[in-house]
């Protein structure tokens, strides 16, 4: 039996979240970061636009959309946002970003990316600890997630993908 995609209201624990359709990734990067406690709980999500360098290993450099660090300051993701473009999407653009961003050596760019990440903090005004911070990111490599805004076309081919 095929699963519904067509719901636009659901309800969790009694909270009722209807869907909302954004026409730009921007758009759909900021209610993620407005309500990012909703979603991530404690854990800090923040803005992460520096350009990462991708070596000699491809032809143009990175920048990821954001970032998110553990309430415990264990571990940190670099977070990918997609607003799905099309059955053509996952190929032409998702994989060959990922491709970049999973391949970067962020041990040798790790004070630009926790000075990037001082400087976001600060325009955020969210609450961090800096020396958990800095130990996070100059001592651990990231993780990596993909939030994407609706069930893709093509489904099990995203799901193995990626």
């Amino acid at each position: 039996m095929a699963k519904n995609r067509s719901l636009n209201i659901i309800n969790i624990d009694n909270t009722v979240f209807n869907r909302v359709k954004y026409a730009l990734e921007e758009d759909f990067e900021k209610a993620i970061l407005a309500n990012s406690k909703k979603i991530f709980d404690k854990n800090l999500l923040i803005n992460f636009k520096l350009k990462l360098k991708t070596g000699s290993i491809f032809q143009t450099d990175v920048k990821a959309d954001l970032l998110m660090i553990d309430v415990d300051y264990r571990r940190w993701w670099v977070v990918e946002v997609e607003r799905i473009k099309g059955a053509g999407w996952l190929t032409d653009h998702v994989l060959p970003q990922l491709e970049k961003i999973t391949h970067i050596d962020y041990m040798g760019q790790k004070k630009q990316i926790f000075r990037s990440l001082l400087n976001s903090f600060e325009e955020s005004g969210q609450k961090y600890d800096a020396k958990k911070l800095k130990d996070l990111i100059l001592f651990n490599q990231p993780e990596f997630l993909v939030i994407v805004n609706d069930y893709p076309p093509e489904e099990e081919v995203w799901i193995k993908s990626l």
